[in-house]
């Protein structure tokens, strides 16, 4: 087994569900003290995050950020780590311990002054959990001179291709009110999903809307996430609680969105609706947008070549460009194995992936004369070497 085999699967046995990521955070930081002392960057942990940063900054350099987060949603079904057929297998294998694992050999490979940018390095705890649980947004704050940055890449899951921008995501709760009762006498009560049911047909036929943005199409959608009602058998609910998820292209503000979310419920106002609904905005978490005509960001695009498309779920990709950083998503990974009993990856897609990304972070910076970071209209990005 190879040294980034092996990364992968002491980072994905490791276990670091939310709200319990030290161990493995004890483990990078004794990996990541090795390399700040080998490579010239200092480390600062904050909580169970690590910031790994150049000792000194050249003023003439950009900064380009690469993070990802070290937790995992809880283990489940998923299968007991292991290495099989070339692939890894078990939790947080796709999302996004695969993405760490060439985190943590870019920063044991890079020196500092390798490349056309200094780079910083984020690994950040609580992204699984809710918005305002995720570490990273707490960085952001006491780091300010990451808010510098002219580029950050989320190494998220993306089948190794270029992911723009992201969904933004509310999460809506609605109480819909009946009347308990015994269920032997139910003429005595209102159950409260005889008034949700029309409303719940027009939520579930609710059509999907497809955006483009930067030659890339998004899909804004609305689901019905949580369903509850009753606490024993024989008691007719008083109420019924339903979690709408509303996952909204960047062409909206977060203010629109949020308009679109009361509209719904404003949709299924009958004769005395409002009487018996309650609802309030859980959690929002605003989308990523696409800077393509950033610098760095049209830099790595076109270095790359990679096929991009657009990012369907959330990410810290918004966090970012809510900062003023542009950003992307850039990861070894099939996102659509993320959480799954089945999340796998394979080994040489993540070696793929790692070796482009070195030769990227190694490689010149753009041409036509440009002071590092920039690019004049019509300059063309150096060619990408083949091996």
């Amino acid at each position: 087994m190879d040294k980034l085999a092996q990364d992968i699967l002491a980072l994905v046995a490791t276990p670091s569900e939310t709200g319990h990521e030290a161990p493995l955070a004890d483990l990078l930081e004794r990996r990541l003290q090795r390399a700040a002392a080998e490579r010239g960057h200092r480390l600062t942990r904050d909580g169970d995050s690590l910031v790994l940063r150049p000792l000194h900054r050249a003023p003439a350099r950009p900064l380009v950020v690469l993070a990802g987060h070290i937790d995992t949603v809880p283990r489940a079904q998923a299968p007991e780590p292991e290495l099989r057929d070339g692939r890894i297998v078990g939790r947080g294998s796709v999302d996004m311990k695969s993405g760490i694992a060439i985190l943590l050999s870019l920063a044991e490979g890079l020196n500092a002054d390798e490349g056309f940018a200094d780079r910083a390095f984020v690994f950040y705890a609580g992204e699984e959990g809710s918005n305002e649980t995720n570490a990273l947004g707490g960085i952001l704050e006491r780091e300010g001179w990451l808010r510098e940055a002219g580029l950050a890449i989320l190494l998220e899951p993306t089948n190794s291709a270029l992911e723009l921008g992201c969904n933004g995501s509310i999460h809506l709760g609605v109480t819909f009110h009946g009347q308990a009762c015994h269920s032997a006498r139910p003429w005595q009560g209102v159950h409260p999903l005889a008034r949700a049911l029309p409303w719940i047909e027009g939520v579930l036929r609710h059509p999907i809307r497809l955006a483009e943005i930067e030659g890339v199409v998004f899909r804004e959608t609305v689901s019905l996430t949580k369903v509850h009602a009753g606490e024993v058998r024989n008691v007719v609910p008083g109420t019924l609680d339903l979690n709408v998820n509303l996952r909204y292209p960047p062409d909206r503000s977060p203010e629109e969105a949020e308009a679109l979310i009361w509209s719904l419920v404003a949709a299924g106002d009958g004769p005395g609706l409002r009487e018996y609904v309650t609802a309030e905005i859980l959690d929002h978490a605003p989308a990523g947008r696409i800077d393509a005509a950033s610098p760095l960001y049209r830099y790595l695009c076109e270095w790359t070549g990679l096929p991009r498309c657009a990012k369907q779920g959330w990410t810290d990709v918004a966090r970012f460009t809510s900062a003023g950083v542009p950003a992307l998503n850039w990861g070894p990974g099939n996102p659509d194995l993320c959480h799954t009993r089945d999340e796998s990856v394979e080994v040489a897609e993540v070696a793929a992936c790692r070796k482009l990304m070195m030769e990227f972070l190694r490689s010149a910076g753009p041409t036509g004369g440009a002071l590092p970071g920039t690019m004049p209209p019509g300059a063309a990005a150096p060619p990408r070497p083949r091996s």
